[in-house]
């Protein structure tokens, strides 16, 4: 096709108009697509399992194959008084998880939705403690690894973190 051609197609082209109405109302059918659906929610608590398994066994992948245990116990390289401090903070956050999970639903017969709502004080410590943790381990182990230590820091709190969603609730 030459040139002369599609210019003369062009110019004989005529403008249909096309429709901008969507029809936005489609019918979905009621079983399986409502907002709580049992299978939506069983989905959702099998996705966190799954999540928690993962994080789980990562950090128990990453003790396992980096020694971590061994390595504090026997290098002279590690920091202990920051390993000493990251110990007890992970203790008191292991105590305030404790306390919100255990001892006021079985011992004070309080059931609890949200503890962001009632208990943000206990929840504004666990983080500051988290967050303790973390940071004096990943000094504390420094010296070994040095940037490795950052994503070993991670994976194990990550797994210590994901323990808790094997709790059952009361």
């Amino acid at each position: 096709m030459n040139n002369s051609q599609s210019t003369t197609n062009r110019r004989n082209y005529k403008y249909e108009r096309v429709s901008t109405y969507d029809d936005d109302n489609i019918r979905l059918p009621k079983s399986g697509m409502m907002k709580d659906s049992r299978a939506k929610r069983i989905g959702g608590e099998i996705s966190n399992y799954v999540h928690s398994i993962f994080w789980i066994c990562l950090a128990l992948f990453v003790i396992k194959y980096s020694d971590i245990i061994r390595v504090i116990r026997l290098d002279d390289r590690i920091i202990l008084p920051l390993i000493y401090i990251a110990g007890a903070s992970w203790l008191g956050v292991i105590s305030l998880v404790f306390y919100l999970s255990f001892f006021l639903p079985c011992c004070k017969k309080q059931r609890v939705e949200d503890f962001n709502i009632t208990h943000p004080q206990h929840i504004q410590a666990t983080l500051f403690l988290t967050a303790v943790t973390f940071i004096t381990f990943v000094i504390g182990i420094w010296p070994i690894w040095g940037w490795m230590s950052i994503l070993i820091a991670a994976a194990i709190l990550m797994g210590l973190i994901m323990i808790p969603n094997f709790i059952p609730n009361y």
